[in-house]
């Protein structure tokens, strides 16, 4: 997804689609003015696309969220700068689409490319020092944080702050919250404590990752610091891999080292495990030989993705190497439809 001029497509390749597209990235807006081919065709499985858009392109042989692409009201200021977040935040039984540019707006717009009323004044919200012009910036996460079966929209920014609005545009009790650090990948949300309420858990540049409740207080034993406090580049995955009632944190750092956290901020017994260059990629959590606990998938600069067993062991026949880096998250489907995971 991306802008070109005031265009705003967004397209989904279809499951086992025959041929190739022209793209600059898998997992995040393109920040360029116009398509530029990659050296390989896009893998069968790929769930979602993110292109940047000619006026001339035609999404003819795609599957579009939308019917036809939209013009963007002329209101709309700056390029985007993040991967747009699809949800229905209203309970319409529609999605509505909320998009971050590079002059700190955020904007929520429905189906139809129009403003959603109340959001902010006059069309967008305007968060102080929310990206940076040299940066992807985190996407924002709808969450139920009050547990009113209402979704609010938390969004982290570079400047570290965290905010979380209700769809008035109103703050949520407790946030903002200053996490002393910039922050450039997405929050993750899931319950770390077996409470039976999601908390929050993000890094910054500092290599800090904190946890915190629905009220923005920070939970017992956090933050956790990397080695040498290297930065945290890549969004935490949340799942449970030791079948107790609490889920675990699994995170990637600067400092080569894949973290897995339990929910008071120790280590999970077998991490962490270390890489031979950074880790800027997210993390995978996915059972991918079905034998009902999940392993744990994430790339690095030193041409690898990996494969862990939750104990921290490497899983038969792993790291498969590739012909460069791997900074973007890995895409998880069964390509040939054998009951199996392929990545």
């Amino acid at each position: 997804m991306a802008f070109k001029g005031k265009y705003l497509i967004i397209i989904t390749i279809v499951s086992l689609m025959v041929g190739s597209v022209t793209a600059q990235s898998y997992n995040y807006a393109n920040l360029l003015d116009s398509i530029k081919s990659i050296r390989q065709t896009t893998p069968s499985s790929v769930s979602s696309l993110n292109i940047s858009i000619e006026k001339s392109f035609q999404a003819t042989s795609l599957s579009t969220v939308f019917k036809e692409p939209f013009w963007i009201n002329e209101e709309i200021f700056g390029t985007v700068v993040s991967s747009p977040t699809l949800t229905d935040l209203n309970n319409d039984g529609e999605l509505e689409i909320i998009i971050l540019t590079d002059n700190n707006l955020i904007y929520i717009l429905d189906k139809s490319g129009n403003f959603l009323p109340d959001w902010g004044a006059p069309y967008a919200k305007s968060v102080p020092e929310l990206t940076s012009k040299s940066s992807i910036a985190p996407c924002p996460i709808p969450i139920d944080i009050t547990g009113d079966e209402d979704l609010e929209i938390l969004c982290a920014t570079y400047g570290g702050l965290v905010y979380c609005w209700f769809l008035d545009g109103g703050q949520v009790p407790g946030f903002p919250i200053n996490l002393n650090g910039s922050i450039t990948a997405s929050p993750a949300v899931g319950d770390i404590d077996g409470d039976s309420q999601n908390e929050i858990v993000i890094g910054n540049w500092y290599g800090e990752l904190f946890a915190l409740e629905k009220n923005g207080s920070i939970c017992p034993g956090f933050p956790f610091k990397t080695n040498n406090s290297e930065n945290i580049m890549g969004a935490p995955a949340i799942g449970n891999l030791d079948s107790d009632i609490a889920e675990e944190i699994v995170f990637g750092a600067y400092d080569r080292n894949t973290y897995v956290l339990k929910g008071n901020g120790s280590l999970l017994p077998g991490w962490p495990q270390t890489a031979n260059d950074n880790i800027k990629s997210s993390p995978a959590l996915i059972d991918f030989d079905n034998d009902g606990t999940k392993e744990i998938m994430i790339g690095s600069w030193d041409k690898k993705l990996y494969l862990f067993n939750a104990n921290g062991s490497q899983y038969n026949h792993w790291p498969w190497t590739s012909a460069s880096s791997i900074t973007n998250s890995p895409v998880i489907s069964d390509i040939n439809l054998d009951g199996y995971y392929d990545a």
